[in-house]
């Protein structure tokens, strides 16, 4: 057996064994069973690395940086104590998780990746879980809600508000962050063998003309279908462009050539399924984008509004919060299953860039 490194999969960058045989032999052993003829992992004790302090700048979100493993995934969640409507909690439905990859580091044995993913299935139960109760109302005191909140009533755990707090009506379409244009270099700077030809096209051209300079960056190429609907494929699916500004809602564009017609039924399955997690897809026809204009092209502008005016509220914050500390669970939950994180006592450096 030889140990190699998973290049895409639920499992990428982690290391397991292979036949050296391979691809005769496609035989397969989880790298925490083996380290050497009769030592196992857990018995090997944790190299003594630094981890690099620097600060990477990811502006772009896309997956592609040299050196790290990145991926999408579910990072969502919601607060029990004000009803946001779901086109709102699921504009935070979807993260992306980024990790160096460090060879010395050793996956984490099969019993603690067991504990792993039980917890990752309480993290992700759908794509807004509720934040815990305690955790909520910290939050809402830090955002200047504590005259408003109540006791718990009898049996239910969850923080009141009274009164309730009204949602406003343009919550769904206002600007949660600050975006800042992102230079053609920074975006395409990078080689992407996985791309067609029409797919740099679209990215490349037509959405900076169309929409502005600051949407490229929005528009993800290459997105983990099985982790967009929270299947039980290997995550090597992917969709053509996972497109999550934060001022709208997410969606998927397909840009479908010739092969469409050949694979209509599977492509059909893939979008139900998208839709069933609560991606719509906007599929556009190659010949569009030799005209500059179609169906396809005109959905994907109607989707794509420019940000509204600032909108001053701390339930933006509050929300934004509650999902920012189910990521830092997926976070330390990542750093376990990796190896970054071992023994029995952790000491984690948080910023807030």
């Amino acid at each position: 057996m030889v140990l190699r490194i998973a290049r895409q999969g639920r499992n990428a960058g982690g290391h397991f064994w292979g036949c050296s045989q391979y691809p005769r032999c496609k035989g397969t052993l989880d790298a925490s069973e083996v380290v050497s003829d009769d030592e196992p992992v857990a018995a090997k004790q944790q190299p003594a690395i630094r981890p690099s302090t620097r600060r990477v700048e990811w502006r772009d979100g896309t997956l592609q940086r040299n050196g790290w493993v990145a991926r999408y995934t579910h990072g969502g969640a919601s607060l029990r104590s004000v009803a946001f409507p779901p086109e709102v909690t699921r504009r935070l439905s979807t993260c992306w998780i980024a990790r160096e990859k460090l060879a010395a580091y050793q996956p984490a044995d099969l019993a603690t990746r067991r504990v792993v993913g039980l917890l990752l299935k309480v993290l992700q139960r759908g794509s807004a879980p509720p934040l815990h109760p305690s955790a909520e109302r910290r939050l809402l005191e830090e955002f200047g809600f504590s005259e408003r909140l109540q006791e718990s009533l009898p049996g239910d755990l969850a923080p009141r508000l009274e009164p309730p707090i009204k949602v406003p009506a343009d919550l769904e379409r206002s600007p949660w962050v600050d975006v800042a244009p992102i230079g053609q270099d920074d975006l395409y700077g990078r080689s992407d063998e996985e791309r067609s030809d029409e797919e740099r096209r679209f990215h490349q051209e037509w959405v900076p003309q169309a929409l502005g300079v600051e949407w490229p960056g929005w528009f993800v190429p290459q997105a983990s279908l099985d982790l967009l609907v929270q299947g039980d494929g290997d995550a090597g699916r992917r969709v053509d462009f996972l497109v999550s500004a934060p001022w709208c809602a997410p969606f998927v564009v397909e840009i479908d050539g010739g092969q469409h017609d050949a694979q209509r039924a599977v492509d059909e399955a893939r979008d139900a399924a998208l839709r069933a997690a609560g991606y719509h897809v906007v599929r556009v026809d190659v010949a569009e984008l030799k005209v500059g204009a179609g169906e396809g092209l005109d959905e994907v502008r109607a989707r794509c509004p420019g940000p509204p005016e600032e909108l001053d509220t701390g339930l933006i914050d509050a929300l934004c919060g509650a999902s920012q500390v189910h990521r830092l669970m997926l976070g330390l939950l990542e750093a376990l299953t990796s190896g970054f994180l071992a023994g029995g006592r952790w000491v984690v450096e948080l910023r807030d860039n």
